[in-house]
């Protein structure tokens, strides 16, 4: 057997890879790479779903949705987002999240194309298994698709609770956003550091973070991650990575294939950390441009004002932020850092994450920006 990507085997128990280690679907997305083995979908370990037929009948337009869109989601790819009503002992039904793989004709059968596509993102998700990572729990075939179940944690996606709260009367905390934050890190970390090869997720955005019960942080979407062979800081082959999402997408984006590597996760994540403190979207028209571009230009005047620039910036729905604000002003900084135009710049996802947890890189607020005046 082969080498799994993380050392041990997935969440899923599926086999790993031949002596690559590596699905061939993310290996530098090589168009005529062939698939080193099949899952056998029908394998008899139990399956989590025990409605099948209801969840099928449930994939309707009225339960599509576009979260969790992927950047290369293709023509045969649809999400849903359904209620599994005959989870036993599960009150209330479990919410999931269902990935339809079909032929871009919807007429015909499953053919080999559609298992490729399908046993790769499996396989991929299976072997980076982690806590912060989404999981694919189940599956369920038939003769036109096949369905991969993920976990849908209960509060949704990071987006709706900075941008439209579910419940307008509960707000996200700086310490539930300092977990998020770390949550997010050490999940890349995984992805970059800690597997036998290096995954680049290309679509790290807050739609595409979702909470759980405990608001702990959940990545998803990961149609467009890619392994990068050659490993850190060694460029990445692309050849259909769509646009991606304004605001979000690295500027090496629109430099030219030769351009990508990991850096470019680092770049979304800085954004996010930009979106956790001052609540504002990513897209916000300003005259400064997006929010990264506004926070390059800004920073050294909010920081040198000690906290009165820096406080007028901060998400009016944080309580206590006088408390936080030192905090936030040092996550506010490493969004800075992370979303600076050369990626030879930025920090490593494990930097990062030290960072984070020490939340003290800069001592107190007044000597936050000393070392960029001098």
């Amino acid at each position: 057997m082969g080498l799994s990507l993380c050392g041990e085997r997935g969440h899923l128990g599926v086999p790993s890879w031949g002596a690559c280690g590596i699905p061939p679907a993310y290996a530098g997305r090589g168009q005529n790479a062939q698939m080193c083995c099949m899952y056998n979908m029908h394998d008899s370990r139990e399956h989590i779903v025990r409605n099948e037929q209801a969840i099928v009948d449930n994939l309707t337009e009225d339960n599509a949705t576009r979260v969790l869109a992927s950047r290369r989601t293709a023509e045969g790819e649809q999400l849903y987002l359904v209620y599994d009503q005959g989870s036993a002992g599960t009150s209330p039904p479990n919410k999931l999240l269902v990935k339809k793989f079909h032929n871009a004709n919807p007429a015909l059968q499953v053919d080999g194309n559609v298992m490729y596509r399908c046993n790769s993102e499996m396989f991929l998700l299976a072997n980076i298994s982690h806590k912060n990572i989404i999981k694919v729990v189940d599956h369920i075939q038939r003769e036109d698709a096949i369905m991969l179940i993920y976990e849908y944690p209960v509060h949704g996606s990071l987006r709706s609770w900075l941008h439209q709260p579910m419940d307008a009367g509960r707000h996200l905390s700086w310490p539930d956003r300092r977990g998020i934050a770390i949550g997010v890190a050490r999940g890349l970390r995984q992805l970059h550091h800690r597997c036998n090869k290096l995954f680049v997720h290309h679509n790290i955005n807050s739609e595409n973070i979702l909470l759980d019960q405990n608001f702990k942080a959940v990545i998803a979407s990961f149609g467009a991650a890619q392994v990068n062979m050659a490993g850190l800081g060694q460029p990445l082959p692309i050849t259909d990575l769509r646009p991606g999402n304004f605001g979000y997408a690295a500027p090496e984006y629109g430099l030219g294939k030769n351009q990508l590597t990991e850096k470019v996760d680092i770049y979304s994540f800085g954004v996010l950390m930009l979106e956790l403190v001052t609540g504002r979207m990513t897209n916000e028209a300003t005259t400064d441009g997006h929010l990264a571009n506004w926070a390059q230009n800004n920073f050294r005047t909010l920081m040198a004002n000690q906290q009165e620039a820096f406080q007028n910036v901060v998400d009016r729905s944080i309580p206590d932020q006088a408390r936080y604000r030192e905090e936030m002003a040092t996550v506010f900084m490493l969004g800075v850092d992370c979303t600076t135009v050369d990626p030879k710049e930025r920090p490593s996802m494990r930097m990062a994450l030290k960072r984070l947890r020490r939340c003290r890189w800069r001592a107190p607020f007044r000597g936050l920006l000393t070392g960029f005046l001098m």
